[in-house]
């Protein structure tokens, strides 16, 4: 009896001190694991779906950790061949002090990360995250947010404003603003899912930590929401320039997003 008991503390010694892949001395910090190498890793209800690295927000290195959920909103084990419908869970982790400076669980399950024009993630300006819930149809809806300080000065996901697959928007080259240009479907005029429509426009700006919306307008003539952005400004510039009036174009970049 005495020798099974010192083997089985033997065995067990030995088990405990294997790195078991990537995962060693694992522990929990608000429900999400981090590993011996200081990351945020798998839960039994979340999977690691995407890591960006080396993301400057406000001059401070971060690393964003996209996570999704293993099970649906009906608690129901979610498919590894169908990880695509799952809400995300989005972490910011320092680069310098190695901890979670952020989290927070989305509804969305598509993201898309960028900066205004063609500044990449890892230099200076102000960071921007679509979230975006792609159904099974040609349309989706998603949110577009600021990733910066908040009113009170802290690291948050400040929310611009909501939009779907008829908008189009451009980043102001000083990140004051954003400048939206919106379709309107109007059905009583039969109008169908890709006919053209009049176009609302809008700016958000940021004031005091938050994105006030300003309704600037909308176009009498009708436009293809399946113009690039920038076509799309020049043709309303030319046809009825009064409806870009309080928009100073020469201030944003219209690469797709």
């Amino acid at each position: 009896m005495k020798y099974t008991a010192l083997f089985l503390l033997f065995i067990t010694a030995i088990l405990f001190s294997c790195n078991f892949g990537t995962r060693q001395q694992t522990t929990t910090t608000d429900s999400v694991k981090t590993t011996a190498t200081n990351t945020p890793g798998p839960t039994d209800s979340m999977i690691l779906d995407s890591v960006v690295h080396d993301v400057n927000i406000e001059g401070k290195m971060y690393d964003i950790f996209i996570l999704t959920n293993r099970y649906d909103s009906d608690h129901h084990l979610i498919s590894a061949d169908d990880p695509a419908i799952a809400a995300l869970t989005v972490v910011l982790w320092s680069a310098d002090s190695k901890q979670m400076v952020l989290k927070r669980k989305f509804t969305q399950n598509e993201f898309n990360l960028m900066k205004k024009g063609s500044v990449k993630l890892s230099e200076n300006g102000r960071l921007y995250m679509s979230l975006i819930d792609i159904g099974g149809g040609s349309g989706f809806g998603a949110t577009l947010y600021c990733v910066g300080s908040n009113a009170k000065g802290k690291l948050d996901f400040i929310p611009i404003m909501e939009y779907g697959e008829l908008t189009q928007f451009a980043i102001n080259s000083n990140d004051s603003d954003v400048f939206r240009l919106a379709g309107d479907w109007n059905f009583d005029e039969d109008e169908s899912h890709f006919s053209e429509h009049r176009q609302k426009v809008f700016k958000y700006v940021l004031q005091d930590g938050k994105y006030v919306e300003m309704k600037l307008g909308e176009t009498n003539y009708k436009y293809s929401g399946e113009e690039e952005m920038k076509d799309m400004v020049k043709e309303i510039s030319e046809k009825e320039p009064q409806a870009l009036e309080d928009i100073k174009l020469s201030d944003y970049s219209f690469d797709s997003k």
